[in-house]
């Protein structure tokens, strides 16, 4: 009969700790940005273009970020669609109170950057592609996942030059948002935090009042 009882406290145990590990996992956080608002900036010095509505595969209206489990996704969409051209990148960046987590994705290609107060090194990363969307997953490096920033921007070069260098110092279409946190989006946009269903406040007490009903009940039956 005692090892009855102490297995089904084991087991009540068991789950309460798991119950309150899943409520604090997952956050999201999503940060609007307005469209129309793409700017040009021309390579030979003359006057930036601004509020171009006619570029929407980098004209930018979110960026969000959402952990779950050990991972943290960082997703960019536009107003078009996501291009897989030398003549596009896409950038995400997303910042907690410890660690740095970035990336590029331009034709195909992309190349991830994770820095903490330790360390700043390449990554690998998942990436997805969903039409106007772009997202990476990465390996969360530490466990703060507050928000301190997330930012985005998109280029187009019109005109592909085999030099890099001259194509990024060339003419370019470009759309940012602001360093946006958790509170303010200074470009306008705003911003939306989620929280799953499950992750209420209160919700860990409420489980552990559940199962400690649970064990009472058990134990006087078996008496």
């Amino acid at each position: 009969m005692k090892h009855v009882r102490k297995m089904i406290v084991g087991v009540v145990f068991s789950l309460i700790c798991g119950g309150m590990m899943m409520t604090v996992e997952a956050v999201e956080q999503t940060i609007s940005d307005p469209s129309g608002d793409v700017y040009y900036l021309p390579g030979d010095g003359g006057d930036v273009q601004m509020n171009i509505a006619t570029q929407p595969d980098i004209d930018i209206v979110a960026v969000s970020y959402e952990t779950a489990s050990d991972f943290v996704t960082i997703s960019v969409m536009v107003l078009g669609d996501i291009r897989v051209s030398l003549q596009y990148l896409y950038y995400g960046e997303y910042m907690s109170a410890d660690a740095l987590y970035q990336f590029t994705y331009k034709n195909g290609t992309i190349n991830a950057m994770v820095e903490t107060d330790d360390s700043k090194l390449p990554v690998d990363t998942d990436v997805q592609i969903h039409g106007n969307t772009v997202g990476v997953t990465f390996a969360l490096a530490t466990a703060d996942t507050s928000l301190v920033e997330l930012y985005a921007y998109g280029h187009y070069y019109p005109e592909y030059l085999e030099d890099p260098v001259q194509m990024m110092m060339g003419s370019k279409y470009i759309d940012t948002t602001e360093d946006s946190d958790a509170d303010v989006d200074p470009n306008g946009g705003s911003s939306d935090t989620q929280v799953p269903d499950g992750n209420t406040p209160g919700f860990e007490f409420s489980l552990l009042i559940m199962m400690i009903l649970v064990v009472g009940l058990i134990w006087k039956k078996k008496k």
